[in-house]
C-alpha cells in the first residue's frame, strides 16, 4: 500500500470488512507476482539466452501445483498441504485433477 494508506489500514475497525478483504487480496496478488518475478530473474540469471529464444521455467517454481483425484479431493489436498513448505504456500495456487485436461 502507498504510505499514506498504511495508517488507514492500521485502524481496520474504521473501514468495512469488505474493503479490508479487498486490500488483503490485492496485496497478496502483488506479493505472488513479485515472487514469480524473483524466481524468473533467478532462473534467467543462470542461463545465457540468445536473441529470439525463449526461456522455459518449470511452472512448479512459480505456482503451488495441487494434483488431486476428484474422488479423493479432501485426502489428496490435506496430504499436499502437509508436505508443502511455507514458500510453497505463498505461491499462486493451480489445481490439476488427475486424468483430466485443463488446470483449475
Amino acid at each position: 500500500l502507498p504510505s499514506k494508506m498504511r495508517s488507514f489500514m492500521a485502524n481496520r475497525n474504521l473501514v468495512p470488512v469488505s474493503y479490508t478483504r479487498k486490500v488483503l487480496q490485492v496485496e497478496n496478488h502483488h506479493a505472488q507476482l513479485n515472487l514469480q518475478h524473483q524466481v524468473a530473474r533467478r532462473v534467467a540469471a543462470d542461463l545465457e539466452v540468445l536473441p529470439g529464444h525463449e526461456i522455459h521455467i518449470d511452472p512448479a517454481l512459480l505456482f503451488f501445483i495441487l494434483k488431486v483425484r476428484r474422488e479423493r479431493i479432501l485426502e489428496d489436498t490435506a496430504a499436499a498441504l502437509q508436505r508443502a513448505t511455507p514458500e510453497d504456500l505463498r505461491r499462486q495456487l493451480k489445481v490439476i485433477f488427475e486424468g483430466e485436461q485443463g488446470v483449475d
